[in-house]
């Protein structure tokens, strides 16, 4: 189940500046960022893509209503929650990466995403090398990738509930 909380709420467009990192030097117990309708979050130029990073020692982050443009990586043991989000192709297909990665295998991290939408990405739409990742009610459809369009899952535990998982096309 997703954690509910206060957190920063977006409306329109908003560039994050510089890469987001929530980790063990973040200083909140919880972090939270819920969009309005058509919020959209872009990653900050020069990151190479990457819109924000959950890493060791970070506190649950859970995002929400938002169109995200840019990579989410999770690569420590708190929880990452995203609720009807979707990920835009602008940034993904400029640095040719996944839309969401998952190694968070080491601290026992998990990965939530309900009512996710993860169609057309250009360089595949989950990466999956460690940890839990539990996906439901959500869309992977017409991604291309070299290997694992839809899910290239070499490492950790992935599971599927209730998705519509289609048109996914190796390149």
């Amino acid at each position: 189940m997703v954690p509910r909380g206060t957190g920063k709420r977006f409306g329109s467009v908003a560039r994050l500046g510089g890469a987001r990192v929530f980790d063990g030097a973040t200083s909140a117990s919880y972090v939270e960022l819920v969009g309005s309708a058509g919020a959209t979050v872009q990653a900050a130029l020069f990151t190479a893509g990457v819109l924000l990073t959950v890493g060791a020692g970070a506190p649950p982050v859970r995002l929400s209503g938002l169109a995200l443009d840019g990579q989410l990586r999770h690569t420590g043991g708190a929880a990452l929650y995203l609720d009807d989000c979707s990920f835009l192709r602008t940034e993904l297909a400029a640095h040719a990466l996944p839309a969401l990665y998952v190694d968070a295998a080491v601290e026992g991290g998990r990965t939530e995403l309900q009512g996710v939408r993860l169609e057309g990405l250009p360089a595949g739409a989950l990466h999956v090398a460690g940890g839990t990742a539990v996906v439901r009610d959500s869309v992977l459809s017409s991604n291309n990738a070299t290997r694992g369009a839809a899910a290239l899952i070499n490492g950790g535990v992935v599971a599927f509930i209730r998705c519509y998982i289609e048109r996914n096309k190796v390149t």
